[in-house]
């Protein structure tokens, strides 16, 4: 007769299950994730090789705390493990010293899909609170609100308002839409000189830089974003890493900022 595992507590038993399901589902091995092209590794692991202990949750379950999930540990350093945009397709900008404005939009658009990828299509319709917008909701304002900045306000060449939106809009077809609109932009703004982004422009009832608006832009899509991971939590589910480790993904190297000792380094 095959020897039973000696289990000491309750967690840990559970934390086996968890293993086990996990392996048979995302082809995981020792708990190191196997990145293949068929799994959805961004799901329970979004770095590579990173060790994993994760509860699936129940869809729309806004309460949830004897869920337990303890933080994800990497064995290497921060490595996505999905990039929408990768850094060999940010264009060169004319004016040098605007090139970082690519870089950002562009990993400002990384960072919204890794987010929206961590939801399902079940959830589009779920809020924490009878007057928050849903997820759904949030999705269809990010693309809109964003074709309007760049089209009425910045002068950028975009597809009519009406053909902005997926047909079906699903967490899959709003991601792919997102990318979609933001690679021409890249281009767009590739081309422009020093003297197109210090022009002043309408924005709303006032008048703005151009490099005014666009930044504006950044910080509206990084508060939408900010607002899905406030949703993903509520719902104890992973937040993915944006500018720094979560209580969910650690890597080594990784120093955050959280005593004066780690304020104090030069």
């Amino acid at each position: 007769m095959k020897k039973a595992r000696a289990v000491p507590d309750p967690y840990e038993r559970s934390v086996v299950r968890r293993k086990s399901r996990m392996r048979r589902s995302l082809n995981y091995s020792g708990m190191r994730a196997e990145l293949t092209p068929g799994n959805r590794p961004h799901r329970a692991s979004i770095f590579v090789l990173c060790t994993v202990e994760r509860v699936r949750f129940r869809h729309n379950d806004w309460q949830t705390p004897s869920n337990i999930r303890r933080p994800r540990k990497c064995l290497m350093p921060l490595s996505y493990a999905y990039t929408a945009i990768p850094d060999s397709e940010i264009p060169m900008a004319i004016e040098p010293l605007l090139q970082h404005a690519l870089e950002t939009y562009t990993s400002e658009t990384n960072k919204v899909v890794s987010v929206w990828r961590e939801f399902h299509d079940d959830d589009l319709s779920s809020r924490p609170h009878a007057r928050a917008s849903t997820v759904g909701e949030i999705l269809k304002h990010q693309l809109l609100s964003e074709r309007r900045f760049f089209g009425e306000f910045l002068g950028a060449p975009e597809p009519p308002p009406e053909m902005v939106l997926p047909q079906t809009l699903t967490i899959a077809s709003a991601s792919e839409r997102l990318v979609a609109l933001a690679r021409p932009r890249l281009a767009f703004l590739a081309r422009q000189p020093a003297a197109w982004w210090t022009t002043r422009v309408p924005f709303f009832d006032v008048e703005r830089d151009r490099i005014w608006v666009f930044w504006r832009r950044v910080l509206h899509t990084a508060h939408h974003r900010t607002q899905l991971t406030v949703y993903l939590r509520v719902m104890n589910r992973a937040v993915p890493a944006t500018y720094g480790p979560t209580a969910d993904v650690l890597w080594s190297g990784a120093d955050p900022t959280n005593t004066v000792d780690a304020a104090g380094r030069r």
